[in-house]
């Protein structure tokens, strides 16, 4: 996952390029939840309960999860222009993801695999990638300054949270407040230097978490070559994109998703133009799952 602050940046750069004038000023009216829409398929990797944790791996498209479920059920049950700007904003997550991740983990190895050490080393590199990536763009945005976990009450997500996977609206606020507070300390160079010192003294065990502050990072370049030079396993081929190139790619999907998304509210796209703009591909491989949502 891009940190939470790049997903922030990525809603912003794509409605600025936003060619539909009413759908800028419906958003513009609720921007917080379509800020807060940009990032929330995180939220729940902040959760203390590994049932909570897995239902961030779903919204990402573990097991073939189809990763559009979220949205056609936002939409389907929308009580207002709230829930729209929300689904607006969410869908600038799973495109960004879906352009990025299949490089990322090219880079990172498998964030998945079965050996714990090998595990661990792709958590840490797949996150300081993600850091990284957010400096290289010289972002100022911050989740924590712009969007409060209340924002979240009374959305239709809340219902579809509920009803999908039994979590509770307290449940997601929780960790929604805990998700802002921890990306504030990811800022802070005092909090970095004490788990690194933890780390050492041979008390932190998870020592991935490192990456996630921005001090980790201490030369954006060298992290994080541009243009990046990657193995496609899909194509089977050595591959080389600019960071430029990948985020136009990212931001030409997520217009493409955001007009249908908002024509579908508005009753001028058919559910099959929306499917075919917003099919369900996995937020980490890109790949179209094979079973279909279940809004």
């Amino acid at each position: 996952m891009p940190k939470e602050n790049t997903h922030l940046w990525f809603a912003q750069e794509t409605l600025n390029h936003v060619p539909d004038r009413q759908l800028l000023r419906d958003v513009s009216e609720h921007i917080g939840c379509y800020y807060l829409g940009s990032f929330i398929p995180d939220t729940f990797f902040y959760a203390s309960s590994q049932t909570l944790t897995d239902i961030s791996e779903t919204l990402h498209g573990k097991g073939g999860a189809p990763t559009n479920e979220a949205v056609l059920s936002v939409l389907d049950h929308a009580r207002g222009m709230r829930d729209i700007a929300f689904a607006l904003g969410y869908v600038t997550h799973c495109a960004l993801d879906i352009t990025f991740h299949p490089v990322v983990n090219a880079l990172a190895g498998n964030y998945y695999d079965e050996d714990p050490v090998r595990r661990s080393r792709s958590a840490y590199l797949h996150r300081r990638i993600e850091t990284c990536l957010d400096v290289r763009i010289n972002n100022r945005l911050r989740v924590y300054r712009l969007t409060r976990a209340g924002l979240v009450r009374g959305l239709a997500y809340e219902d579809f949270l509920s009803r999908r996977f039994s979590a509770s609206r307290r449940a997601l606020e929780n960790t929604l407040s805990k998700q802002l507070f921890i990306n504030r300390l990811f800022e802070s160079r005092a909090v970095y230097a004490a788990f690194r010192l933890s780390r050492g003294l041979g008390i932190l065990r998870r020592y991935e978490v490192l990456s996630l502050f921005y001090a980790d990072i201490n030369d954006p370049a060298g992290c994080l070559q541009d243009p990046v030079s990657y193995y496609d396993s899909k194509a089977r081929s050595e591959k080389q994109v600019s960071l430029d190139t990948l985020f136009a790619r990212a931001r030409d999907m997520a217009l493409a998703m955001m007009l249908a998304a908002y024509g579908y509210a508005r009753r001028s796209v058919s559910r099959e133009q929306l499917l075919d703009a917003i099919p369900g591909a996995s937020l980490s491989t890109g790949e179209v799952p094979l079973r279909p949502a279940q809004a």
